[in-house]
């Protein structure tokens, strides 16, 4: 009986070892982040879909972004309990008008499909630079459907419109 009880608990421990991890992304991106953390070390574009799993943070390492553009989507389906976190590494230089400094560059949607974001947390997107200047975490752009649920939009920027989200049609 022991012998068991023993096995069963190292074996749940090697399953929160295995989910305990942390992965770092560039570039085109396609498939599930199932990671506690992900950090991003540069623009990320979706190549077909995107999965983000409930509890993942995601952490910008700089003013970089995610495009979901031409049919691609996105889904980041958080729970009450394990939600999701987009935010930066570094809050410094935040504050400066025309930088990206202190900030991520916000997730773009151009004519995605069927993206979706429930129970997340978009913090510290920045919409700074003179050629992309609306929606600091969220920018929807010709999209039919895009949802948004149960989510927090906390201390974002943009210099035009939507400091924290912009939607055009």
């Amino acid at each position: 009986m022991k012998k068991r009880l023993i096995t069963l608990v190292l074996l749940a421990f090697g399953v929160l070892i295995a989910h305990a991890q942390n992965i770092e992304v560039i570039g085109y991106q396609n498939g599930t982040w199932d990671a506690d953390t992900v950090f991003v070390t540069g623009n990320v574009s979706v190549r077909e879909f995107l999965f983000i799993q409930a509890g993942t943070t995601v952490v910008f390492q700089g003013h970089y972004g995610i495009r979901v553009e031409n049919g691609t989507f996105i889904q980041a389906i958080g729970t009450e309990t394990d939600s999701i976190t987009f935010t930066v590494t570094d809050t410094t230089g935040f504050h400066l008008f025309n930088s990206g400094r202190g900030g991520w560059n916000g997730i773009h949607l151009d004519d995605a499909r069927a993206s979706q974001f429930e129970y997340c947390r978009f913090e510290y997107g920045k919409a700074a630079r003179d050629d992309d200047q609306d929606g600091g975490a969220l920018r929807i752009i010709d999209c039919d459907d895009v949802e948004i649920s149960h989510s927090t939009l906390y201390c974002n920027f943009s210099r035009e419109h939507g400091g924290a989200l912009n939607a055009e049609w």
